[in-house]
């Protein structure tokens, strides 16, 4: 994880580390049965879903694609805008 991390910004490394909480939980689960509370699965849930968004968002076609709306969002017909 250490040597990884030096590849990758600090806020992506911090994300990643957050998952460590939920597998954390998981593990318990399977590893000695204690099943944990309904928060815990919700909880679980946003940072992992928080890691994949990230991950997904820096692909590149979702980059072409938010700077086509971004280009189409500039080209604005209103005429007060016009100069």
């Amino acid at each position: 994880m250490t040597l990884g991390a030096r590849l990758i910004s600090a806020p992506r490394a911090a994300l990643i580390s957050a998952t460590e909480v939920p597998i954390a939980c998981l593990w318990v689960w399977l590893t000695f049965g204690e099943v944990p509370a309904p928060m815990v699965f919700i909880g679980g849930a946003i940072v992992l879903g928080a890691v994949l968004l990230d991950l997904l968002v820096d692909q590149p076609w979702v980059r072409s694609f938010s700077n086509g709306i971004v280009s189409l969002a500039n080209r604005s017909t209103c005429s007060w805008r016009r100069s």
